[in-house]
């Protein structure tokens, strides 16, 4: 009776056990999944080349952009080369988290640099003085479109078409103000010259007009700003007073 009962209790504790192991290994393949541990490999294509990715499921997928392609701008990866649904952005970021039933090739899409515009406000309707100092300064971020293009086309020109409000204060000669505009926040850097105009003392005038600059000193996507007298008066020491008002930029590629 008693080797019975001892196999009872043994076959007992074994189905138990068997139990709780099963249970364990749903709960980690579960945790497994959950956690991002479970993975699919993606195939990118960009029209040339095919690079292969890891996607963590339950994460967001991060891919370095490393194509480019001439007189074009990268928009992202699809799931099919026409149409489809977009899944990696143009910056190389996954636009939702992964799951096993997404697809694991996926096909670059490109867009001409032609139908990039990207219109700014710089200074709003506020005037503000130039100040003593000759200067007044701004800094524009070019959206992530014109960072792409940029990065596939340093040899094109960008073209600036420009507004601005201008005037010269009272009491004081009319003066030259100038803009200019470098890709970096230095001293060394290349300056462009946007305009000189010679505003009215005491009324502000409108002015407008463009550039073309060689798109290469802009690559990491700023465009640092400087509206500057462009002479000193009274014997030299200061700077004649000047106001500008509503600098808007419209920046585009020029068309071949």
């Amino acid at each position: 009776m008693k080797k019975v009962i001892k196999f009872i209790v043994l076959s007992l504790t074994l189905y138990l056990l068997s139990l709780f192991m099963i249970g364990c290994s749903l709960f980690i393949n579960k945790e497994k999944v959950g956690e991002g541990y479970s993975q699919s490999t993606l195939t990118l294509y960009d029209g040339e080349n095919a690079t292969q990715y890891v996607a963590k499921y339950g994460t967001k997928v991060s891919i370095t952009i490393t194509a480019t392609k001439k007189g074009y701008y990268f928009e992202g990866y699809y799931d099919a080369e026409e149409g489809g649904i977009k899944y990696i952005d143009g910056d190389g970021n996954s636009l939702v988290k992964w799951e096993q039933s997404f697809p694991t090739i996926l096909y670059a899409r490109w867009g001409d640099i032609s139908t990039l515009l990207q219109e700014i406000n710089v200074f709003d309707n506020e005037p503000q003085d130039g100040g003593f100092s000759g200067q007044r300064t701004a800094i524009v971020k070019l959206n992530k479109e014109f960072n792409s293009a940029l990065k596939s086309n340093f040899n094109e020109k960008i073209k600036i078409e420009y507004s601005i409000d201008l005037k010269i204060g009272n009491g004081w000669t009319a003066s030259p103000i100038g803009m200019y505009v470098k890709g970096y926040d230095n001293s060394g850097a290349k300056r462009y010259t946007v305009f000189t105009h010679t505003p009215t003392v005491g009324e502000f005038s409108t002015f407008t007009g463009n550039v073309e600059i060689t798109a290469s000193d802009f690559v990491d996507g700023n465009i640092y700003i400087v509206v500057w007298n462009t002479k000193k008066q009274m014997g030299a020491w200061a700077y004649p007073v000047y106001y500008s008002r509503n600098l808007t930029l419209k920046i585009s590629f020029v068309a071949e």
